[in-house]
Order: structure tokens, then C-alpha cells, then sequence
């Protein structure tokens, strides 16, 4: 921008295609924005506040009155139109219900490692809700040689999985192997009733990259209440393998209660991360650890680091794992209306059935490896698959691909979105 401003001041004008070209890096900004106008902490960044910069692009594109909007924390302009939205080539997957500060939002990573400045942070992804960033990524540190910098830049700091003790490794290749020419195979929803995306991390974990698990990630979001994320583990070979799922709450106390982790602010929304409780996983609570190693701390400032509460999930199997939770957000106040949940028989699908105060159940069941989903008296093709029922009967029902739902052999009306493959496309790129 500096050249601009220079040549704007002398009555330069800039090439048509520079000008195109700072209009989609503002477009960044508005797309991967948090309500009140600042970008969450990701790769070698912390928090960023971007209603400078947005004043500076409103008055460059003075068309862009949702530049202005969130410059002048909406004083004047027209509000964002935009709501989730895929950016393909980073694989940013965004989606939110809107741009007040009560609005729901998540950021989920299932972009490729990038040019420079990466963490080992495949999979993560943070939520702002109710007036806060609540799910947050570890962010970064000054880069010299101390456990907080290795800490901000591995798996450890963000919300992702490790394996056996291990973190995710992708470096040590030629530099122009973390770049893509295309999107990779993430998928991808922005429907009516929900979202949904999904990702795979397959590069193995450790040094020498020897231990190889898969990792499938797939997120739906039950617009506009909450999300349920879904983590199968596809070990290569037939040994026991640790998982350990990592949640790093920004609030000054969470609290475990059976396998719930549940922020405790005051001042503003909360959030609750709730997994089957009749799941085999074990839930704890970190908080400013050092030995063995470094977990649950952010940048404060400077060089000065603060205390983190990070939920960690913790199971050992052999063969194919699974994890899966819901991220319930509440507004300040407000007690989580969510009374249970359990796991779901659905072969070897993933599935829960999740009960609330008012009496309704909601099921949720996410296929593995393509295979037909069968669940209570429920059959689908779809990949993913959720069924809200109050008194016996159907409420909602919506799927994620497939071509239809029944209930004892009888078709059930439902919102099937088609599932976008982001690699599908014409458009390629030349790092």
C-alpha cells in the first residue's frame, strides 16, 4: 500500500492489475474477519486488528462500504454480505451467522503447511462467539531458540491432534513443496440449515515422519447453535496408538466435568466442549504446564507469556479411532441447554444422540470410508447425517451429499446439500 499512497499523492495512477489484486487481499481481511473487526491469531501471528488497514482500503476502493463498515466499527457503511465462505488455495473454511458481536464464527485450517512462517498446525481451527474469541490458537513468539517458540509453532499449540507424544511434521522438504498449484480435496458446504467442511492430514507425526496415522476432520455446524466436530484416526499399521486432542480455551477458568470442559467467563459468552460421556476418552485439564513439555500458555506480550486452560482428550487404541464433540456456545448468563450426550450405534460410522432442556434430541452420525449410514430405524447414503426429533417425530433433518433419508423404508423429508470438492477447479497457481 505504501507505493500507492506515494503515487496517490503525486497523482500516479497504478496499473489496473495492482489495483484488482489489493482489492482481494482487503477481501481477506473482510472474509476471515471475527465480529469487531480483527483477525484471529494464525500461523506466525497473534490477533490482529484490521480496522486500520480496512480505513485505508476504504478510502482507496470507496465503493467497499463494508470496508467502512468495519473501519468504523459500524458507524457508517453498509454491513459485510458476506457469511461462510471457502478461500480454496489457503484453505481458510469460515462459518459464521452474522457480524454482530453475538454472532457465532469458526475459522478452520485444512490449508497446505505454506511458503514461510508455518506452524505444525494441520486441522486446527478457532470460534468466536458471544462477544469473545473463545477457542484460540496459541498464536506466536520472537523467534529464537526457547520452549515458548517451539511450543507456538507445533501441534502442541493449537487445536489439533498429536499421536504417541508426537507432533505433526511437515518440514524439512523442498520449499516449494508447501505450496499447492491447486486447492487440496477439502470439502465443502455453505448451506441453508448448515455448514460443513472436512480435511485430511496424512504427512505422519515425529521427525523422521515414521508415524503414520491419518487424520479426517470434518466439521458441521448446526446453524445457527453449535458445532459438532468429528476426528477419525486411520493408523497404518495394526500397534496401539495415543491420541491426544487439544482445546486451548482463553478464559480465566475451565472446568471439567465428566467429559465436558466448560469456560467460566463472567463478562461475556461462554463456550462448552462436550464429548460422549460414555466415550473412552478421558478428559484433563492443563494450564501453564512446563515439564514435560510446554502446554497451555498464549503470548501475553513482549516476551512475557500467560496462562491457557487447554482441554486435552486423551485415548490409546489400536486400529481406527475416533473422536467427536459438540462446541456449544451460550450468551453471557446463559446455562448450556445441552442435558447429555452419548455415543449412537451406527456401525462403524460415528454417532451421537445429544439431549436437551425443552425435551428435543438431536442425532448426528458421520460415515467413515463412504459406507451406507444406519442408525435407529434411520437409513442414508449421505456422508453426514443430522436428525432433530421431539416426541417420536422428525423436526429437522439434513444431510451432507446423498440423495435421501428413510425411516423404516419410508422416505423422510430432509435439506440435502451437495458436497464441493475444492480441488475441482480450472484455477491453478504458480508460487
Amino acid at each position: 500500500m505504501s507505493a500507492w499512497r506515494i503515487a496517490h499523492l503525486n497523482g500516479v495512477a497504478m496499473p489496473a492489475d495492482y489495483v484488482a489484486k489489493m482489492e482481494r487481499m482487503y477481501d481477506y481481511d473482510v472474509n476471515a474477519s471475527m465480529p469487531g473487526g480483527t483477525l484471529p491469531g494464525l500461523n506466525d501471528a497473534g490477533r490482529i486488528d484490521i480496522k486500520a488497514d480496512l480505513r485505508g482500503g476504504a478510502q482507496f476502493y470507496p465503493s467497499r462500504k463494508d470496508f467502512e463498515w468495519i473501519a468504523t466499527d459500524g458507524k457508517s457503511g453498509v454491513k459485510p454480505s458476506v457469511g461462510s465462505v471457502a478461500l480454496p488455495f489457503a484453505g481458510h473454511l469460515v462459518m459464521r451467522t452474522g457480524w454482530d458481536p453475538n454472532d457465532l464464527y469458526m475459522l478452520f485450517d485444512a490449508g497446505p503447511y505454506g511458503y514461510g512462517h508455518q506452524h505444525e498446525d494441520a486441522l486446527s481451527f478457532v470460534i468466536y462467539s458471544h462477544g469473545r474469541y473463545q477457542l484460540v490458537d496459541a498464536g506466536t513468539y520472537a523467534y529464537d531458540s526457547s520452549q515458548w517458540r517451539q511450543y507456538v509453532i507445533s501441534t502442541r499449540g493449537h487445536n489439533t491432534i498429536r499421536v504417541d507424544g508426537l507432533d505433526q511434521h511437515r518440514g524439512g522438504r523442498p520449499r516449494e513443496q508447501y505450496v499447492v498449484s491447486k486447492p487440496l480435496p477439502n470439502k465443502w458446504i455453505a448451506g441453508d440449515g448448515f455448514d460443513y467442511a472436512s480435511g485430511v492430514y496424512n504427512d505422519g507425526y515425529g521427525s523422521k515422519n515414521d508415524v503414520k496415522v491419518v487424520h479426517a476432520r470434518s466439521i458441521f455446524f448446526v446453524r445457527p447453535e453449535y458445532w459438532i466436530v468429528t476426528d477419525f484416526l486411520t493408523p497404518a499399521d495394526n500397534k496401539s496408538h495415543s491420541y491426544e486432542s487439544m482445546f486451548h480455551l482463553d478464559s480465566p477458568s475451565v472446568v471439567a466435568d465428566g467429559k465436558t470442559a466448560r469456560t467460566e467467563n463472567i463478562d461475556t459468552g461462554n463456550l462448552a466442549v462436550i464429548a460422549p460421556a460414555d466415550d473412552d476418552a478421558s478428559l484433563r485439564i492443563v494450564t501453564a504446564q512446563e515439564k514435560p513439555v510446554v502446554q497451555g500458555w498464549i503470548l501475553k506480550s513482549g516476551y512475557e507469556m500467560r496462562p491457557l486452560p487447554t482441554a486435552i482428550y486423551t485415548k490409546e487404541q489400536a486400529g481406527p479411532a475416533s473422536f467427536q464433540y459438540v462446541f456449544f456456545p451460550t450468551a453471557k448468563g446463559a446455562q448450556c441447554p445441552v442435558t447429555g450426550v452419548k455415543r449412537l450405534d451406527a456401525g462403524t460410522a460415528a454417532g451421537m444422540e445429544i439431549s436437551f432442556q425443552d425435551g428435543h434430541t438431536d442425532y448426528f452420525v458421520q460415515a467413515r470410508d463412504n459406507a451406507m449410514i444406519k442408525f435407529l430405524d434411520f437409513e442414508t447414503d449421505a456422508e453426514a447425517v443430522f436428525v432433530r426429533m421431539k416426541d417420536g417425530k422428525v423436526v429437522k433433518a439434513m444431510l451432507a451429499g446423498g440423495t435421501g433419508l428413510t425411516r423404516d423404508g419410508k422416505q423422510v423429508r430432509a435439506e440435502i446439500s451437495a458436497i464441493q470438492d475444492l480441488s475441482r477447479t480450472e484455477q491453478t497457481h504458480k508460487f
